[in-house]
């Protein structure tokens, strides 16, 4: 049980404990003629006004305690050291990635990746198909710099050219992915407001043109409010795959882990 609740639990408890103590040495009091009835409604009423304050005090104890755990965490991210960042923005023609000798490991955990080489083509699907924390995940973490290698270069673009993807700058070169993670969260606010989430300024005609992409004109075409329609909290609805990215990324994940891919695909 978390400490707040300890506190708070404990706070209501002693004070219950001390209100009936101070009930029954009023009582006892009164029957043995040492307190008037008038001194012992005195004595209530005293009790009765000092009591709530006193509970609250508790509570605001069991408060400041969760916001004191919420610091520490929120500390614990401003802690986490900065990825290296480039300053370059080059002009990206080609989306061609280059793994070359790969390594990486999460903090006080063996190797993941030993010199690891992977070739993902421009204009073709490239399936990672292994089981569960197999590193599926963490390679896609590594091609958009969630994370920094520890060994080896990622190369983006041109055959005959590539750029060195830890000499650009993250945030621009983010611009050109699409990351759809195993869950994936909506707003409860409107179909363009979540849109908006990745390019505030965006217009209605862009906004059409990614749900083109997308897959989600015809669904989008059934409702009567567009691009206006609410969706509800976590996105429990048809469109959180589709908004998420073009691709329904999380069923390739997941049928990857359950060693569905090949059967579902049709890959050999």
């Amino acid at each position: 049980m978390p400490v707040g609740i300890w506190l708070f639990a404990g706070g209501q408890v002693t004070l219950s404990v001390l209100f009936i103590v101070l009930l029954v040495a009023l009582t006892w009091g009164w029957l043995g003629h040492l307190l008037s009835l008038a001194e012992v409604l005195v004595f209530l009423i005293a009790a009765v006004r000092f009591f709530r304050p006193l509970l609250n005090m508790s509570m605001f104890l069991a408060e400041l305690n969760y916001f004191g755990l919420s610091v520490g965490r929120i500390q614990k991210v401003f802690e986490i050291p900065e990825l290296f960042q480039g300053n370059l923005r080059p002009d990206i023609t080609a989306m061609r990635i280059r793994l070359e000798n790969i390594g990486f490991a999460y903090p006080d955990q063996p190797a993941l990746f030993n010199n690891l080489n992977l070739l993902i083509e421009e204009n073709k699907i490239t399936a990672l198909v292994g089981p569960s924390g197999s590193g599926k995940s963490t390679l896609a973490s590594l091609i958009a710099r969630f994370w920094d290698i520890e060994q080896g270069n990622i190369w983006v673009g041109e055959q005959h050219n590539p750029i060195n993807l830890a000499e650009m700058d993250a945030e621009y070169w983010q611009r050109f992915l699409s990351v759809v993670f195993q869950k994936n969260y909506m707003l409860n606010d409107t179909i363009a407001n979540n849109l908006k989430i990745a390019r505030p300024d965006a217009t209605e005609e862009q906004l059409l043109s990614i749900c083109r992409s997308a897959q989600l004109l015809p669904l989008l075409n059934k409702l009567p409010e567009g691009l206006d329609t609410y969706i509800g909290a976590g996105g429990r609805s048809p469109f959180r795959r589709r908004i998420a990215a073009p691709l329904d990324c999380q069923s390739i994940i997941k049928r990857c882990a359950s060693g569905d891919f090949r059967r579902s695909y049709g890959l050999s």
